[in-house]
C-alpha cells in the first residue's frame, strides 16, 4: 500500500503512524493494528505469530479474520486471545476465533464464569440483561489455557505485561509494552475528545476500585493508550491521567 492509500487521523502528532486500510482500522505502529467493529476495538498484533487483544462481538470476528486475510495471513497463524475483561462486546467473537484457529485463551481469574450484575446496574436493564446472560457466558471456553493474575508476561510487542485493573469488572486487565511506552486498558478508561473519564457506572463493577486501578498505571511509563472503544490517545498522556485522578479524588 503506498503513501496515496493512507489517511492520517487528525488530531494525532505528526509522525504518529497510523494507516487506514478498507475495513475500519488503523495501524497504531508497525505490526499492531486497531480494527474496529460496532464501536468496540480488537487488536491485532501481527509478529511471526498473531496475538488478538479482545474479540468484539460475535459479529465482529469475520471481519477481524478477514482483515487478518486481507494482511496475507491466515486465521491459523492466531496463537493467543488475551481477553481484557468478560462484557460481551470484548468477547463475543471468541467462539468464531477459536473455531477458525488453534489459539489459546488468555483471560484474569475473577472474569472466568458468571459475574453478578454490577451494583448500579438500573432494574430497568436487569431484565435485558438476564437475556443475554446465556450468549454472554456460552462464548467463554470451559478450559482457559492461560489463567491470569496479573504480573504475567506475553513475548509480544517485546514483553507485554498483564496488569490487573479492577473496576470495570472484577477481572478486568491492562496490557503494558514497556518497549514501546503503550497501554492497553480495556474500558477501564473512556476517552470523550480529548479528555478522559471513568467507565460508566451502571455497566461497571466498581468505580472505587477503578480509580485506585486508574491510580496504578498512573505510574508506568506511558506515551501511548489504546482504549476498548474510541482512537488512541498519543498527546499529554499523564497530563490526562493525572487530571482524571485529581477531579475523582476532589
Amino acid at each position: 500500500m503506498g503513501d496515496s492509500d493512507m489517511l492520517y487521523e487528525e488530531g494525532l502528532p505528526l509522525g504518529t503512524r497510523i494507516r487506514k486500510f478498507a475495513i475500519n482500522s488503523i495501524e497504531i505502529q508497525p505490526g499492531l493494528f486497531q480494527v474496529t467493529h460496532r464501536g468496540t476495538n480488537i487488536y491485532v498484533i501481527v509478529e511471526d505469530r498473531i496475538t488478538l487483544v479482545d474479540t468484539g462481538l460475535r459479529e465482529s470476528a469475520q471481519v477481524v479474520l478477514d482483515f487478518i486475510g486481507n494482511l496475507g495471513r491466515s486465521p491459523s497463524d492466531i496463537d493467543c486471545v488475551i481477553l481484557t475483561h468478560n462484557h460481551i462486546d470484548h468477547m463475543g467473537g471468541l467462539a468464531k476465533i477459536m473455531e477458525n484457529s488453534k489459539a489459546k485463551v488468555a483471560v484474569h481469574r475473577l472474569d472466568i464464569g458468571e459475574r453478578e450484575h454490577p451494583p448500579a446496574l438500573d432494574s430497568r436493564f436487569r431484565e435485558a440483561v438476564e437475556r443475554l446472560k446465556n450468549s454472554f457466558f456460552s462464548v467463554m471456553p470451559k478450559d482457559v489455557d492461560y489463567v491470569l493474575e496479573g504480573g504475567e508476561t506475553f513475548g509480544c510487542l517485546g514483553g507485554l505485561e498483564v496488569i490487573h485493573t479492577p473496576g470495570h469488572t472484577a477481572g478486568s486487565i491492562s496490557l503494558y509494552a514497556p518497549k514501546h511506552k503503550l497501554i492497553m486498558t480495556g474500558d477501564m478508561i473512556r476517552k470523550h475528545r480529548k479528555t478522559l473519564m471513568m467507565p460508566l457506572r451502571m455497566v461497571s463493577y466498581n468505580l472505587d476500585v477503578n480509580l485506585e486501578s486508574i491510580k496504578k498505571i498512573a505510574e508506568y511509563d506511558i506515551t501511548t493508550i489504546c482504549f476498548g472503544h474510541g482512537l488512541p490517545l498519543t498527546d499529554d498522556v499523564k497530563t490526562k491521567i493525572t487530571a482524571l485522578i485529581e477531579r475523582k479524588d476532589s
